[in-house]
């Protein structure tokens, strides 16, 4: 994984006099990655899974997965539906469920965490996602008094 320590600033944030640039060996490849069907072996899929991995699928560095991180993908999915859907088997509390246990939380967050799934992942690799917005020519930028005018006649 990258770098340890804080989260390191977007590219456009950062001033630095000396360079970073670190060499790449990059690998060739031939070929597109499938995405797989999520298709867990269980019983009963828990809502937020099938989202959780639909907004992978639909994420800027999913473009980057070999199929061995969407193996990843669907083990850190099982895991977080074994959570979700987790049950007491016995005693007076059988058939309620269960709290999701801090550790397994922790295991599940550091497994995603490997997928690159948050801005501030991305960012320790070095990676930014700018996703553009239906107008061609980039943001609008909205001066704030104007926008206090319209809201409040101010």
């Amino acid at each position: 994984m990258g770098s340890t320590g804080p989260i390191p600033k977007r590219s456009d944030e950062r001033i630095r006099r000396n360079a970073t640039d670190i060499p790449v060996e990059k690998v060739t490849a031939i070929g597109t990655v499938e995405v797989p069907e999520l298709d867990l072996p269980v019983d009963e899929l828990h809502p937020l899974v099938q989202d959780y991995y639909q907004a992978m699928i639909d994420s800027g560095q999913a473009r980057y997965f070999e199929p061995t991180d969407w193996q990843h993908a669907r083990l850190a999915m099982l895991a977080m539906n074994e959570m979700l859907t987790a049950r007491y088997k016995t005693g007076k509390q059988a058939g309620e469920r269960a709290p999701i246990s801090v550790m397994k939380l922790q295991v599940l967050n550091q497994m995603l965490s490997t997928l690159l799934v948050t801005e501030g992942d991305r960012r320790r690799v070095r990676m930014e996602i700018e996703r553009q917005n239906g107008n061609p020519d980039g943001a609008q930028v909205v001066q704030m008094s104007d926008y206090f005018k319209q809201q409040f006649g101010a």
